[in-house]
């Protein structure tokens, strides 16, 4: 009962997959990004003891960017890109253990674009839910609200290269 107990409280780390934009902007990418954004350093989550693995990795966080950027028009392709996109994920406001209610997560992030000329920063934060009817286990839950905030995070994003 307790192994059960304690199963339902651990959260398996966020996939690339959950954190990928479904949604990129409507219209053609800026002219002035588009295929020229290189995925720079990218910071994920910190666990919260060495025998847990994080929220989320900075290897699937980079992934998503990647996959998500290319979607959208923006990831630079085997030319030099121009600009360098580093992201840094500064607070991942989790719940604590909840039975029977919706998750909800907000994920804050950094991202800093450098460029000919630029060196914009952008601190994004988005939400992301799972509810209890898509899951009973709270780990669940809390891992696709993870990545609910994260994909609704970098959909932000790319609205934002859209009027750079």
């Amino acid at each position: 009962m307790i192994a059960c107990l304690l199963a339902a409280c651990t959260s398996p780390p966020a996939t690339t997959q959950g954190m990928v934009a479904v949604d990129p902007p409507a219209g053609k990418p800026n002219w002035v990004v588009k295929n020229a954004v290189a995925i720079g350093d990218v910071i994920g989550s910190q666990a919260p003891d060495a025998s847990s693995p994080p929220a989320v990795s900075a290897d699937a966080f980079r992934q998503a960017l990647e996959r998500s950027l290319e979607e959208a028009g923006y990831l630079a392709s085997g030319r030099k890109p121009h600009y360098h996109l580093d992201a840094t994920l500064q607070e991942l406001d989790q719940p604590k253990f909840s039975i029977a209610d919706d998750t909800t997560v907000t994920a804050t992030v950094l991202y800093r674009l450098i460029g000919p000329g630029t060196d914009a920063r952008y601190t994004v934060t988005a939400s992301g839910t799972a509810s209890f009817d898509e899951s009973a286990m709270f780990g669940t839950r809390l891992r696709l609200a993870d990545e609910r905030a994260l994909r609704a995070n970098i959909e932000t994003l790319l609205e934002k290269l859209q009027k750079f």
